[in-house]
């Protein structure tokens, strides 16, 4: 984990230096490995928030340039949060273990979805992709 961490860091000063991107995510290892990865990368994290009623308090006093959610979450899905998000045209994509659900594709089919078992590294490439 130091070794790629080290690699990381790197690569920090890209598009994601200095935005703030929003995690949203009930696994609170994978919160935090998300976390990392993207503070690594100059990323400003802010989560990660295990519930919907966390992630939409937060945006409701401050929006983040960027989001990453996953879908079911302690206390509900995210889709409101995402709805919001959508709103407010702040980029955001999925992370989750239904990338294959039709309906999430027809209801956001603009939004990329990347499967949990994506590599860490594909994942950053996709938030970078946002900016």
């Amino acid at each position: 984990m130091k070794i790629e961490a080290k690699e990381n860091a790197l690569h920090a000063g890209g598009p994601l230096e200095g935005k703030t991107v929003m995690v949203v995510e009930d696994e609170a290892i994978l919160g935090m490995m998300l976390s990392e990865e993207l503070s690594a990368v100059g990323a400003k994290v802010v989560g990660p928030f295990p519930r919907l009623a966390d992630g939409l308090e937060y945006c409701a006093e401050t929006l983040p340039h960027l989001a990453v959610l996953d879908i079911d979450l302690l206390d509900s899905d995210s889709l409101p949060l995402a709805r919001k998000l959508r709103e407010s045209e702040i980029p955001f994509l999925f992370y989750t273990s239904r990338a294959e659900s039709e309906d999430l594709k027809r209801e956001f089919p603009q939004t990329p979805i990347c499967d949990k078992m994506m590599p860490v590294d594909k994942l950053i490439g996709a938030v970078r992709r946002l900016v």
